[in-house]
C-alpha cells in the first residue's frame, strides 16, 4: 500500500511538473490560424440600365469592391417630348459588351428642333453682327423690325407656357428641372428680342462700340445655349461603363443587366474575437466546401458595424478573388475557411477555449 502511494505521487507530480513544460513549449509551436464561416457571392462590377416612369432612363454602376454604387446617371425626358431609342441594334445577339461599347442612343424630337434653331439664330446674329460693323444696314432694316414682332410674339407664348408650368410644379405635376428650363428658354427669348431691337436701333440710328459688345453677348449666349444643348443630346448616349457579359433579366422595367466576372466578391461575417487576425489589404487562404481549389483572396474592406448572427457578434468583411471556378456564381451563400496566418500552440488553444 505504501509503495503504491509513492507511485501515484510520483505520477501527480511528473504530471504537474510536464504541464508547463508543455504549455511553455506550446509558445514555440506554430499552427495555421483558420477561420470557419460562410460567404454571400456577388460579382466585382454590375452595370444596370432601367426605365422608370418618373426619372426616364437609369444608368446605375454597382461596384461591389467598394460596396457602393460608383455611377449614377439619370437621363429625365420633358412632357410632350417625343423620344425615339435604338437598343435592339446595339445589344441585339450580342452576349458581352466592351468598356466603351454603345449600349442605347435616343433621339429627342425637342432637343433637335431647339439646337436647330439655336444654330439658325447664331448664323443670323454673327451676320447681322457683321453687317452692323461694316455698315452694310439699308436692306436689313424691315427684316429686323420683323424680327423684334416675332420675337416679342414668341415670349408671350412662352411667358403663358411658363405659367403654366409654374402651376404644374407648385402642384407637384411637373419637376424642377422642366419649370427651370421653360424660365431658362423664356430668358433667351427676351435676350434675343434685345439683339433684334439694338440691331433695328442700330441700323436706324448706326452703331455704337458698347451697342457691337451687346451684339457680341447676344451671340454668346446663343452659343452656350446651344453647349447645353449638345450637352443634352450627350446625356442620350449610353455607353457601357465595364465589360462584362449580359444577364437575362425578365423585369420590364430592366433593359440591360451587364456583369463583370474578372473578380468575385465575397461578403464574410467574422467574428468579434478573430478582428484582430486580419487587416485591409491582407492576402489569405480560402477554401470553398463543395471545391477542391484552394484560392488565394485580399481582404478589401472590415465593416466597422457589429451586427448579430445566431447569438454571435460579428463583422462584415469584403474579399476579393480574382481566380475562381465558374461554378461559384453569384448569388450564392457557401461554407468556408479562411486561413489568415499562423499563431502559437498556446494560443490556438486559448482561442478554442474562449470560443
Amino acid at each position: 500500500m505504501i509503495y503504491r502511494r509513492k507511485k501515484t505521487s510520483h505520477i501527480i507530480l511528473f504530471t504537474l511538473g510536464t504541464i508547463p513544460v508543455l504549455l511553455f513549449a506550446s509558445s514555440f509551436v506554430e499552427v495555421p490560424l483558420t477561420i470557419n464561416t460562410y460567404s454571400e457571392v456577388f460579382p466585382k462590377q454590375k452595370w444596370i440600365l432601367t426605365l422608370d416612369s418618373e426619372s426616364g432612363i437609369v444608368s446605375n454602376l454597382i461596384d461591389y469592391t467598394q460596396g457602393h454604387s460608383s455611377h449614377y446617371k439619370i437621363s429625365n425626358f420633358e412632357r410632350g417630348e417625343f423620344i425615339s431609342a435604338d437598343f435592339q441594334e446595339y445589344i441585339k445577339d450580342k452576349k458581352e459588351f466592351s468598356k466603351g461599347d454603345t449600349v442605347l442612343y435616343m433621339r429627342s424630337s425637342n432637343v433637335n428642333d431647339q439646337l436647330i434653331a439655336a444654330e439658325g439664330e447664331l448664323e443670323t446674329a454673327i451676320a447681322k453682327l457683321k453687317s452692323q460693323s461694316t455698315a452694310q444696314k439699308e436692306p436689313l432694316i424691315e427684316e429686323a423690325g420683323n424680327k423684334v414682332k416675332l420675337m416679342q410674339t414668341k415670349i408671350e407664348e412662352q411667358k403663358n407656357l411658363l405659367e403654366r408650368t409654374q402651376k404644374l410644379f407648385e402642384k407637384g405635376y411637373s419637376s424642377q428641372q422642366e419649370y427651370e428650363l421653360q424660365k431658362w428658354n423664356l430668358d433667351l427669348l427676351e435676350i434675343e428680342k434685345k439683339v433684334y431691337a439694338a440691331q433695328l436701333e442700330n441700323l436706324k440710328t448706326g452703331v455704337k462700340p458698347e451697342e457691337i459688345k451687346f451684339l457680341e453677348s447676344g451671340i454668346k449666349a446663343a452659343k452656350e445655349r446651344m453647349k447645353f444643348l449638345k450637352e443634352r443630346l450627350s446625356q442620350l448616349v449610353f455607353l457601357s461603363p465595364i465589360a462584362g457579359k449580359v444577364i437575362s433579366s425578365f423585369s420590364t422595367d430592366t433593359l440591360l443587366n451587364v456583369t463583370n466576372y474578372d473578380g468575385i466578391v465575397l461578403h464574410t461575417p467574422i467574428k468579434i474575437s478573430d478582428m484582430n487576425q486580419i487587416k485591409i489589404g491582407q492576402t489569405i487562404k480560402i477554401s470553398l466546401t463543395g471545391f477542391d481549389h484552394v484560392y488565394n483572396g485580399e481582404i478589401l474592406s472590415i465593416n466597422k458595424e457589429v451586427k448579430f448572427i445566431d447569438g454571435q457578434q460579428v463583422i462584415f468583411v469584403s474579399l476579393l478573388l480574382e481566380n475562381f471556378s465558374n461554378q461559384l456564381l453569384p448569388g450564392m451563400v457557401v461554407e468556408n475557411s479562411l486561413t489568415t496566418g499562423a499563431t502559437t500552440l498556446f494560443e490556438h488553444i486559448k482561442r478554442l477555449v474562449m470560443n
